[in-house]
């Protein structure tokens, strides 16, 4: 039986915190189901979904504290399980580029919350554009929709959120 552990990692001027990461759960036999990684101002940040056996993800568990004593690493230790859902999800990715302002995630989250949308990856950055030194902000995200949601009804309410906030936004289904 697999089982499965999240490993959630952040340390300060650490370029090779994911080859370690990834030596600890070879050294333990795990397998690397998931990775992200990103740089953050000094911070290096990553999310590692391990599996294996009980035994081998004992031995990661094991292994950890040590580790990040000596390392000066944090290190957030999870056991998960495979999702289940009660209902069927459609995949679909949003993207979209506005003028960046203080609250937007939590205007674009909201939104998808309050039609039951369920977030399952959202990447997002604020930059300097080159060519108008306007700060910019862009997200992608992967969402579930539920199936009995209207999908037109859906698009329309969000494309009208969108122009609301001045948000240049694309929702479309993830066709894999």
């Amino acid at each position: 039986m697999e089982h499965y552990l999240i490993l959630s990692a952040m340390a300060t001027d650490y370029p090779d915190l994911v080859l370690e990461l990834a030596k600890l759960a070879e050294a333990s036999q795990c397998n690397i189901d998931s990775c992200r990684m990103n740089t953050l101002g000094r911070e290096q940040v990553v999310m590692l979904k391990l599996s294996g056996n009980w035994n081998e993800i004992a031995k990661v568990e094991h292994s950890i504290e040590p580790w990040q004593e000596r390392r000066k690493v944090r290190v957030l230790v999870t056991r998960t399980s495979i999702e289940a859902y009660s209902k069927t999800l459609l995949p679909y990715s949003v993207q979209l580029v506005a003028l960046d302002s203080p609250g937007i995630v939590y205007r674009i989250t909201q939104f998808f919350h309050e039609h039951e949308i369920v977030p399952r990856e959202i990447a997002c950055d604020a930059y300097i554009s080159s060519q108008t030194a306007t700060k910019m902000f862009t997200l992608s995200m992967t969402v579930g929709i539920p199936t009995e949601v209207h999908l037109a009804t859906l698009r329309e309410r969000f494309m009208m959120f969108c122009d609301d906030l001045n948000i240049d936004a694309i929702l479309e289904p993830i066709r894999n």
